[in-house]
């Protein structure tokens, strides 16, 4: 079996902080290497979130779930804190990971190497076949800011306050299938601001049925400035056939 190891890039925010991405051909490789990590952090399946779990049964809970497991066809790009990283590395033993999630170790470990402060991390994954490219990049983008630049989540926290007391029902609509989704409770405000900064707006207006309003241009003028001032590049909007 041959592993598809990922290209690699650091994007630093100020002096410490970084930003670690890991970029796939497909979407299969890059789902099956993240996929633990990613639900470690984050699921709203029992048993999941925080804790130690195989991969089967992950996909058992997963199918029971959707119907089927339908994980490599849902997700197209991926997020995860440094402290996160940290504590699945303690709970998961190299010993006992797949081969792919031991390329995306020793992918995060180099990049660490060059890094600036070990501690102080995010990493994103990423795939070329996704429907739109530099627009999955930016969402990721767009959670790592929210994590690493304490002058930018004060800004989005600000913007989403702000809309959902304009917009209370559209707020409740929009968080209800956050949750339907899989999202957690506690990441809803870095949801909103990542979708509102860095989506265009057919994805809103399927995805939430949310039409473009006035507000939502400082989401993303508060995103594209931060991106200018850490001078982070975004990939072309490559669109999969």
């Amino acid at each position: 079996m041959s592993i598809t190891h990922p290209s690699q890039a650091v994007f630093p925010v100020g002096e410490r902080s970084q930003i670690l991405h890991l970029h796939y051909a497909a979407r299969y490789d890059l789902c099956a290497s993240f996929m633990r990590l990613q639900e470690f952090y984050e699921s709203d399946i029992p048993g999941i979130q925080g804790r130690f779990f195989t991969l089967e049964e992950f996909m058992d809970a997963y199918a029971g779930r959707m119907g089927n497991f339908t994980y490599t066809l849902d997700w197209g790009g991926f997020n995860v804190p440094g402290k996160v990283w940290r504590q699945w590395r303690e709970l998961f033993p190299s010993e006992g990971l797949l081969e792919k999630e031991k390329a995306l170790v020793a992918a995060v470990e180099g990049l660490l190497g060059k890094a600036c402060d070990r501690q102080d991390f995010y990493v994103i994954g990423s795939c070329a076949d996704s429907s739109d490219l530099r627009e999955v990049v930016s969402h990721e983008l767009a959670h790592a800011l929210f994590a690493l630049s304490p002058d930018y989540r004060a800004r989005m926290t600000d913007l989403v306050k702000s809309w959902r007391e304009e917009s209370p029902e559209v707020w409740e609509r929009m968080t209800a299938k956050l949750l339907k989704m899989g999202y957690m409770e506690g990441v809803l405000f870095d949801e909103v601001q990542a979708y509102f900064a860095t989506s265009d707006d057919e994805d809103l207006q399927r995805l939430f049925g949310i039409a473009p309003f006035p507000a939502r241009a400082g989401f993303v003028s508060t995103f594209d400035g931060e991106i200018s001032t850490h001078g982070i590049a975004l990939p072309a909007a490559v669109l999969a056939p």
